[in-house]
C-alpha cells in the first residue's frame, strides 16, 4: 500500500471515529430532542456508510454502484426515522 492510500484510509478512519462520537453525543439528547437527534444520527450513519463503501470497499472506482448503495441505505434510514417519529404519535392516538 502506498503512502497516499494509507493517508487516505487513516483520514477516513478518523472521520468514522468522529462520526461515531457524534452519534453517541446525539443519542444523549434523543429523549428530549427526538426528531432532531434521530435526523442527526441518520445523517451520521449515512456519511459513515459512504465513507466505508467509497474508501474501504473501493467503490470510488465505480460511482454508479456507490451512489446506488448509498441511495438504498438512505431510503432505509428515512423509513426508520419516519417510523421512529410516527410511533409515539400512534401510541398517543390509541391510548
Amino acid at each position: 500500500m502506498d503512502r497516499n492510500a494509507l493517508r487516505r484510509l487513516t483520514a477516513c478512519w478518523i472521520g468514522l471515529v468522529a462520526l461515531t462520537a457524534a452519534v453517541g453525543f446525539l443519542s444523549d439528547f434523543a429523549p428530549r430532542l427526538q426528531q432532531l437527534a434521530v435526523a442527526g444520527i441518520a445523517l451520521a450513519t449515512l456519511l459513515k456508510t459512504r465513507l466505508v463503501l467509497a474508501h474501504y470497499l473501493g467503490l470510488r472506482a465505480a460511482p454508479g454502484a456507490l451512489s446506488g448503495f448509498v441511495s438504498a441505505i438512505a431510503v432505509i434510514l428515512v423509513l426508520v426515522a419516519v417510523a421512529i417519529g410516527v410511533t409515539p404519535l400512534l401510541a398517543n392516538a390509541f391510548s
